[in-house]
């Protein structure tokens, strides 16, 4: 077996130290990070003077916020303060007097601009603590409750009012310590009922208490509150509902209460209370009521008052089952503007939302805030919209959510989409195109979503499976050629149209195991489940969905696990974890598993693992994540090449509770690279196993010579680029990308290699570079190209698949303008025969009338291509198969007609393979010595069982072709890596290409690359040029293609001679067919490579050779004197005289009748030889004696031709 090795990738090629391996995965790259990770404080306010409430949030990063709309719809994140600010010491208020709210707290204020962004103005102390934030001197402006000072050793010099003169400068104001904690808290209410704003200290044992307002900003002497001891955190508002301000007191012992006030500030407690702040009238019935700490468990929910405040009850909103030290968190504004105070939330599972309140204390369905992830796992890769490049689908565990992120190509992305809401813990995705259209679709754990239908552009409908199913695992298991989905105890057949069958099959559901796999378990080519649990169940699969059970006993019930082949024999393996020890379940071929110990278990929790080839040496390796407390972590164990692993290594030592992980490519540089989904985030890591010093750019179609590429132009696919000194040949691919391995330290000449009508636009024309180790990677390289003079060149390429009876099948069609002007009105017609089913075409087609497809092309920009294909139902065996193009360039006048097809259709059947044209003449398949251009055709289908991520072709290209000649013609989807290795392997890559394999979709599994190439020029003669492709479907072994052959013939280095042979019988020189000519006129019937002369003459015959060399001999001058032939048949004697046998050659086949009579000097018949419809007859003398004979020709009826023969 061929495995893919390094050489595979171009010039992918890393020295690896074992002391450095981790490294060879880069830093992570977020596709999507949360807008908070741990918040731990949310409040509301009007930042920006719009009138709407916005939501501010903080965690350990800063502090944020988002906008609101006045309907509750919130935009991006924005910063307030991108530090680490202490939460509970900061807040927002008019500190300046400008009508807009800035942000105090900390060490000093930060001023809005009324628009929301902030500046930093005062420093009011290093050591401020704020434990209160209002007008503590009734002269209208903001002031402070808190502490500054110096630190002298543990001692804060000043614990009181801290005076706003209006302007957002502070000076102290009243003293009431000298000493207070961090801990330190205030609330203001007219507690005493004299109509000013009174205030209670609570957080510090020493100061806590209850101190009035006297006026001027002067306050009396603490007064204790019985009760009020610890470090409590208080609150004022009306719990009684008698008018007057009772205080909340949290966090105190022996436990929460509320000290109901007899309006005269003489507190008592009232109640004990599981409430927390914030407080209000959630239920609209006049009473306060509280928010409800739900401790580590994060559910969001609130504490009804039931009358007075002496009755008290939960009310669930949301349950989020979660465990975070952080909790939830509550803040309430009427963000939706109906008039009912909301819910907002955050909590330390990484969630900001809010609730719509229904006006009654029930709430609605949450809503979202900013983006957030909040449990990512059930991670998916896959070109959801049909770009080329892989998008990400991530399960949000404890947002409810599914999400997708659009790659913009390079491995950065788009926002995150949200697909569907309110999909409690969902957990789980799968991509798989169910309908054939080449699209992905979507698989969740979710009953109401179990299927999201891919609607393009990435668009999703979600929609269920019968009787409210779920299933994850696709694959074509009743041979049908669509993907079935499989689940517990059950799978669902496609039935076509996003319609399901549901078929019990209680071996799915064998107790202690679970479907986990769907792959071949025995080779058949037949997709078989794979069982895991406390068993490993192989249920082997008909063909037609009918199954038998292998079990095979397992020590161990693993947690996660993946199929791949880790010991290189042929057959899927199971690798996976079991806590965090790597097992492997070796396969015997026919789906029965021998167990094996990997790696000895360390501390934690496993998370997931899958089996890829990192490295590329054909071996796959195991990618694991695991937990250990907050101690998160991603590995990988390179396969040792016998199905045991070496040591883990670190990939991510930060790895924030990984729980699923992908190997995909993520930024088009062909190497797959590590996807994580993690709690808060989507991240990947660039494989660097395959990195070598490089130049990588792109080049562009400078349409107005501006030498700067901007809106007007377009990438310039397919063009070689040069460097000197020439190393690997590499051309731009099909978004005008290059990517050219090259030696470390060697400054280099590159540039685009331009035919005569085209020139370099952009300065300079060629670049002068080097790679080395301070920048391995020159990626900066951008050429613009134009045109020098207006040369019109038309080219079109007509492919197509190979056609099989009653089989669906396709037509290529690629539109060219070779030549640098535009070209314009381009009308394009293809007629199919009658036994040809037209179905679909892309793009769409103008019209279609009868079996004639047409297109009308407005223009085509120099270097410019335009590809249609064209899918069709093949007719029955023996029907027509043949498709006739035409296009017709409206500009230059200038029509292309070409035909391909099958004249008669047959079921003979072999999908990849390699073309040639042209095919060449004979066995030898001879085309002239100057040949042009050789034109090939690779093909290839995906007849596997899955989707195929990526495909590789490496072509090997014979040492009697020009490598820089080689010109891409057409291909059916976009190559991401186009170039020519050392050894003459051309490769062409087709990164994310996600081909469907041929049981989900016929038509769309195909693919085909074309191009020329030059032989070199001077070629000796007979010079064989052979060509043979490989094709790699991901990292399986090669699918070998056919090779082909054409051979390079000087038809002037041969000859061709006419041979007299005496008694007119004249014999040409070896070939292949002749045609004999007298006096220079061709004689009719006369192509054997003998001719017996009829009448006297020059001779001359012309031999095609077995190269196709038409050869014409000199003449021959005949002279007949003894024939007596009696017709028009003439016969001839080699030799004569004869000695033991001669030939008896005829000038044309004899009648069926016919035969050959010896006869002696006295006329008795010796011997007679049937000759029908022969031209040559074989005489043998068998004991003739010598003399003189006549040989007479008859046919029943006489005969028609005598001559003499004489036997030594």
């Amino acid at each position: 077996m061929e495995h893919l090795t390094m050489r595979h990738l171009p010039l992918l090629i890393l020295i690896i130290s074992s002391a450095s391996t981790q490294a060879q995965f880069g830093p992570q790259h977020f596709v999507f990070e949360s807008d908070v990770k741990y918040p731990n404080r949310i409040w509301c306010d009007d930042l920006n003077g719009d009138g709407h409430q916005d939501v501010l949030a903080m965690d350990i990063n800063g502090l944020y916020w988002w906008d609101n709309d006045g309907n509750g719809a919130f935009g991006d994140r924005k910063y307030v303060v991108n530090q680490f600010l202490s939460s509970n010491n900061l807040t927002t208020t008019d500190v300046d007097g400008d009508g807009d709210r800035d942000l105090i707290g900390q060490s000093g204020w930060w001023a809005n601009d009324g628009s929301g962004n902030f500046s930093f103005v005062n420093n009011i102390n290093p050591y401020l603590i704020l434990a209160m934030v209002g007008d503590v001197d009734g002269d209208g402006d903001i002031d402070l409750v808190g502490r500054t000072g110096v630190l002298n050793g543990t001692v804060i010099t000043f614990f009181g009012t801290i005076i706003n003169d209006g302007n957002g400068n502070f000076s102290n104001g009243v003293q009431f310590s000298t000493n207070a904690p961090s801990a330190i808290n205030c609330t203001q209410a007219d507690f005493d009922g004299d109509g000013d704003l009174d205030l209670v200290i609570g957080g510090d044992a020493n100061n806590n208490g209850f101190y009035p307002n006297l006026g001027g900003g002067t306050y009396g002497a603490q007064q204790l509150i019985t009760g009020l001891s610890g470090t409590p955190e208080v609150h004022a508002g009306d719990a009684d509902g008698n008018g007057t301000q009772d205080l909340f007191v949290f966090g105190g012992s022996p436990s929460a209460r509320w000290f109901a006030n007899d309006g005269n500030a003489l507190f008592a407690v009232a109640d004990t209370i599981l409430g927390v702040w914030p407080a209000i009238d959630m239920d609209n019935d006049g009473d306060l009521d509280l928010s409800r700490g739900t401790g580590t468990s994060c559910d969001a929910k609130w504490y009804r008052n039931d009358g007075d405040g002496l009755a008290w009850s939960d009310q669930d909103v949301e349950s989020f089952s979660g465990y975070n030290l952080v909790g939830t968190r509550y803040a309430y504004a009427d963000f939706n503007e109906d008039g009912h105070p909301d819910m907002a939330i955050c909590h330390g599972l990484g969630m900001i939302a809010w609730y719509p309140n229904n006006g009654d204390g029930t709430f609605a369905l949450r809503e979202r805030v900013g983006g957030v992830l909040s449990g990512g796992g059930g991670l998916s890769v896959a070109d959801l919209d049909g770009d080329g490049d892989n998008d990400a689908v991530c399960a949000s565990f404890y947002g409810d959510m599914l999400t997708a992120y659009l790659n913009n190509g390079n491995g950065t992305f788009g926002p995150q989409i949200v697909l569907a809401e309110h999909l409690d813990r969902i957990n789980a995705t799968a991509a798989t195109d169910l309908n054939g259209d080449g699209l992905p679709e979507l698989l969740t754990n979710k009953a109401q979503a179990a299927v999201f239908w891919n609607n393009g552009n990435g668009n999703f409908t979600a929609s269920t499976l019968p009787n409210d199913g779920v299933a994850l695992l696709a694959a074509d298991l009743d041979g049908d050629f669509d993907p079935d989905l499989i689940a517990s105890g059950k799978w669902y057949r496609n039935e076509g149209a996003g319609s399901f069958t549901e078929i019990t099959e209680p071996l799915f559901a064998i107790t202690g195991s679970a479907p986990a796999h769907a792959v071949d378990l025995n080779g058949d080519g037949i997709v078989d489940v794979l069982c895991r649990g406390s068993s490993i169940n192989a249920l082997i699969n008909d063909g037609s969905g009918g199954f038998t059970v292998i079990n095979s006993p397992a020590t161990v019930s693993p947690n996660h696990s993946d199929a791949a082949d880790m010991d290189l024999d042929g057959d899927i393996d199971l690798v996976a974890l079991f806590g965090t020890s790597i097992w492997c379940y070796y396969n015997d071929g026919t789906g029965s598993f021998s167990e094996a110990q990997l790696t000895q278990p360390e501390l934690g929790v496993p998370r997931h693992i899958i089996a890829h080839d990192v490295n590329g040496d054909g071996y796959p390796d195991a990618l694991w994540a695991r937990s250990n407390g907050y101690d998160h972590k991603t590995f990988a164990n390179l396969n040792n090449g016998d199905g045991t692993i070496g040591a883990a290594f670190i990939i991510d030592p930060t790895a924030e509770s990984t729980a699923s992980l992908v190997f995909a490519d993520m930024n088009g540089d062909v190497v797959p690279d590590l996807v994580a989904a993690r709690f808060h985030s989507i991240t990947w890591q660039e494989n660097h196993f395959f990195d070598a010093f490089r130049l990588r750019g792109n080049v562009f179609k400078d349409f107005n010579n501006n030498a700067i590429e901007d809106g007007f132009d377009q990438p310039l696919a397919y063009l070689p680029m040069r460097t000197n000194p020439t190393g690997y040949l590499s051309w731009t691919n099909s978004i005008g990308g290059f990517d050219l391995p090259v030696d470390s330290g060697i400054t280099y000449q590159m540039w685009p290699q331009l035919a005569s009508q085209y020139v370099v636009t952009t300065t300079p024309d060629t670049a002068v570079v080097q790679a080395n180790a301070n920048e391995p990677i020159v990626d900066s390289l951008i050429f613009g190209v134009g045109p020098l003079i207006d040369d019109d060149i038309e080219a079109v390429s007509f492919t197509r698949t190979l056609l099989r009876c009653n089989t669906a099948g396709s037509f290529y069609i690629d539109v060219r303008n070779a030549g640098s002007s535009i070209l314009y009105d381009i009308d394009i017609s293809l007629a199919l025969d009658a036994d040809l089913t037209f179905v679909q075409a892309w793009p769409a087609p103008d019209s279609v009338v009868g079996n004639v497809v047409y297109w009308q092309l407005d223009s085509l920009a120099w270097w410019g291509l335009q590809h249609y294909r064209i899918d069709v139902v093949v007719g029955p065996v023996g029907s027509s198969g043949l498709a006739t193009l035409d296009v017709l360039f409206g500009s230059t006048g200038e029509l292309i007609t070409e035909t391909d097809g099958l004249e008669t259709v047959t079921c003979a059947y072999d999908p990849n393979d390699k073309l040639v044209l042209p095919i060449g003449s004979g066995v030898h398949h001879a085309v002239p010595i100057d040949q042009d251009r050789l034109d090939y055709t690779i093909r290839f289908q995906n007849t596997g069982t899955d989707t195929a991520f990526n495909v590789l072709l490496i072509d090997r290209l014979s040492p009697h072709l020009d490598l820089t000649s080689m010109e891409v013609l057409g291909t059916s989807h976009p190559l991401s890596h186009i170039f020519i290795e050392d050894d003459r392997e051309l490769n062409f890559r087709y990164d994310n290409i996600l081909l469907p394999d041929s049981g989900t979709n016929m038509s769309g599994s195909n693919g085909y690359v074309r191009f020329r190439i030059r032989p070199l020029p001077n070629a000796p003669n007979l010079t064989e040029i052979l060509n043979t492709a490989e094709i790699y479907f991901d990292y399986n072994p090669p699918v070998i293609t056919n090779t082909t052959l054409n051979t390079l013939v000087d038809c002037e280095a041969f000859t061709a001679t006419a041979t007299d042979l005496g008694a007119g019988l004249l014999e040409a020189s070896a070939g292949e067919s002749y045609q004999w000519y007298e006096s220079g006129i061709p004689i009719d019937g006369a192509t054997q490579r003998e001719l017996v002369a009829g009448a006297s003459g020059f001779y001359s015959v012309e031999v095609t050779n077995e190269y196709a060399c038409e050869l014409l001999s000199e003449e021959v001058q005949i002279v007949i004197s003894d024939v007596k032939e009696t017709t028009g048949v003439r016969m001839a004697i080699m030799p004569n005289p004869m000695t033991n046998d001669a030939r008896v050659i005829f000038s044309t086949p004899l009648a069926s009748t016919a035969y050959v009579e010896l006869i002696d000097i006295n006329g008795k018949a010796l011997r007679t030889i049937q000759c029908g419809l022969r031209r040559e007859v074989l005489l043998q003398r068998d004991g003739l004696s010598s003399g003189l004979y006549i040989l007479r020709v008859q046919d029943g009826k006489g005969s028609f031709a005598t001559q003499r023969i004489v036997i030594d």
